[in-house]
């Protein structure tokens, strides 16, 4: 007699083996990334997988194996727009290659050195940090643990970590080019992070660019790549009696609350009154109400080489530090003008 009862017995791969009429380890293999299997094995397995509702334990074959295929990815919460693209082209891009991402935001009260061991608790294959730099105690506790690192969009001088970063030197100087050649002569700069090499790569580059034409930086303001430490810029600037003609911000955000700040609160209008350039070419720069011409990130192809140099790392006993920049380029739209 029945009792209603479903059977509860969790269904293994020597079951699936079984159906399939298969070892075990061709079970395994089928359910294993990159392992090589030949089409009818894999068709067999598949099938009896499929009729008996088998899922693989991935745990447990990541502790035979000493391979989780889990890609630690620490992120600040407060990355902005361009980071949160970065995140999805990130997932995509391993999970297409067989890993699990574990993403660890770091909120702005919390230490990296906080975060970064949950990630060692989960014994995972490597790790990518983005907008954030490692101390040496760090990248020590990655090496003794035998776990590769790739820094995006960040690098840590003078440290044996790999990095692939823009160009932002070079970005900080094309960025003065476009301006002094369209006529603007009070270049100021809105920056980001001011501990952080990419903005002062930036700024570097800005500044030796305007002083190999003769011109110095005409003023500099400190903002967070916020939207709100725009606006907090916008009113400081306006407190000033003599205005620059061009800002470059450090990123689009920024740019947008700087925009938002001058128009609606002081009545100036952009470019007319001042030209505004950003940094990222995030989507709401193509808007029809900020038209904002912005030096373009090629996040896409960024998080690609990241990618590339962490799996070759996990796949191979080099200790290489790869440093790679990537060209970015000026997006030109309406935000600034020519006054020449």
């Amino acid at each position: 007699m029945s009792t209603g009862k479903k059977n509860l017995k969790r269904v293994s791969s020597i079951d699936v083996a079984k159906m399939a009429g298969v070892s075990q380890a061709t079970v395994s293999r089928v359910f294993t990334p990159a392992e090589k299997v030949s089409d009818v094995l894999r068709k067999k397995v598949l099938a009896a997988a499929k009729e008996l509702n088998y899922q693989p334990n991935n745990l447990a074959r990541s502790l035979n194996m000493r391979k989780t295929n889990i890609i630690g990815i620490v992120n600040p919460a407060f990355g902005g727009y361009f980071y949160l693209g970065a995140l999805d082209f990130f997932t995509l891009g391993l999970q297409s290659r067989g890993y699990t991402v574990m993403l660890l935001n770091i909120p702005r009260t919390a230490a990296l050195e906080d975060v970064i061991p949950i990630a060692f608790q989960y014994q995972v294959d490597g790790l990518i940090t983005t907008a954030v730099s490692l101390s040496p105690k760090l990248i020590r506790s990655c090496m003794d643990l035998n776990v590769p690192v790739v820094q995006f969009n960040r690098y840590s001088k003078g440290l044996d970590v790999s990095a692939i970063c823009l160009d932002n030197k070079r970005a900080g100087e094309n960025a003065a080019e476009y301006l002094l050649n369209r006529g603007h002569s009070k270049i100021a700069y809105l920056s980001g992070d001011v501990n952080s090499s990419t903005n002062m790569d930036r700024e570097k580059g800005l500044k030796q660019y305007l002083a190999n034409s003769g011109k110095t930086l005409f003023d500099r303001y400190v903002g967070d790549y916020t939207y709100e430490s725009g606006i907090k810029a916008g009113k400081k600037m306006m407190k000033q009696n003599i205005l620059p003609d061009a800002v470059f911000c450090a990123s689009d955000e920024m740019a947008f609350g700087l925009i938002d700040c001058l128009e609606d609160e002081f009545n100036l209008q952009i470019p007319a009154d001042m030209s505004i350039i950003g940094f990222n070419n995030s989507v709401m720069a193509a808007s029809p109400h900020y038209k904002l011409t912005t030096i373009n990130q090629p996040v896409k192809e960024m998080v690609e080489v990241t990618i590339q140099v962490l799996l070759e790392k996990i796949d191979s006993d080099k200790d290489e530090v790869v440093l790679r920049m990537i060209s970015g380029e000026i997006i030109e739209r309406e935000s600034v003008i020519d006054r020449t």
